[in-house]
C-alpha cells in the first residue's frame, strides 16, 4: 500500500513524471533546470525526438491530471508482473508482462513518442528509455545568466524503476484489505502488491 502523500517511491515518481510528460505539464521541480529553452517546433511545448526544445513552461498538476495519474498507477499495479528466482527467465507468467508492454505506450503515448524505448533482458520484459537532450552554445548562454554557472557542465539523469513483484503466498491472502492485484484506490491509499517498493 501506498499513502498518496510525497513521492518517494521510485515507479511513484516514474508514474508521475511519465504523466507530466504524456499531460504536456510537470509538477516535477528538477525538470525546469535544463527545460525550457529555445522554441518549439510542436506548439504544445514539448520537445520531439532529434529536435532542439524540451519544454516551454512549468505548471503543475491539475485535480483532473493528478486523478489521471493516480488511476494510470492504479491499472499498473493490477498487471500480474511476478518474478521467482526459480523459474526460467525468472517470469512467472510471460503473458501478463506481455500485456503490461502493450499497455504502456497507450498509457504514456509523449513518452513512447518522445524517447527511445528499448526492450531489454533476458526475456525483453524491461525497458530501457533514453531522451536525449541537447545543450549547444545559446543553451550555454542562457545558462550563464541563470543560477548555473556556464562551466558546469549538465549532466544526464538516471531514473531506475522496476515493473515485477514478487509472489504472493495463497495463505497470505485473507490478510490483504485489499486484493494484491486490485490497484484499489480506497482510505487514501493505492493498495496492491508493488505500490511501495
Amino acid at each position: 500500500m501506498a499513502r498518496l502523500l510525497g513521492m518517494a517511491v521510485f515507479f511513484w515518481q516514474l508514474n508521475a513524471l511519465m504523466h507530466a510528460i504524456s499531460a504536456k505539464t510537470t509538477s516535477l521541480p528538477f525538470m525546469l533546470d535544463k527545460l525550457g529553452t529555445g522554441s518549439t517546433n510542436r506548439g504544445d511545448g514539448l520537445r520531439q525526438k532529434g529536435t532542439e526544445t524540451t519544454f516551454a513552461e512549468q505548471t503543475c498538476m491539475t485535480a483532473d491530471e493528478a486523478t489521471a495519474a493516480v488511476n494510470r498507477f492504479s491499472q499498473l499495479l493490477q498487471f500480474r508482473t511476478v518474478s521467482s528466482p526459480i523459474v526460467p527467465d525468472h517470469v512467472i507468467e510471460p503473458s501478463e508482462f506481455q500485456r503490461l508492454h502493450h499497455w504502456m505506450p497507450g498509457a504514456y503515448p509523449e513518452v513512447w513518442d518522445m524517447m527511445t524505448v528499448e526492450e531489454v533482458g533476458s526475456s525483453n520484459f524491461s525497458f530501457l528509455l533514453k531522451w536525449e537532450g541537447t545543450e549547444d552554445a545559446a543553451d550555454i548562454s542562457a545558462r550563464s545568466s541563470s543560477h548555473y554557472p556556464p562551466s558546469i557542465p549538465l549532466l544526464p539523469v538516471l531514473f531506475l524503476s522496476h515493473l515485477d513483484v514478487v509472489p504472493v503466498a495463497n495463505e497470505t491472502l485473507s490478510n490483504w484489505t485489499y486484493g494484491p492485484f486490485s490497484g484499489a484506490v480506497e482510505e487514501g491509499y493505492v493498495w496492491g502488491r508493488g505500490a511501495l517498493d
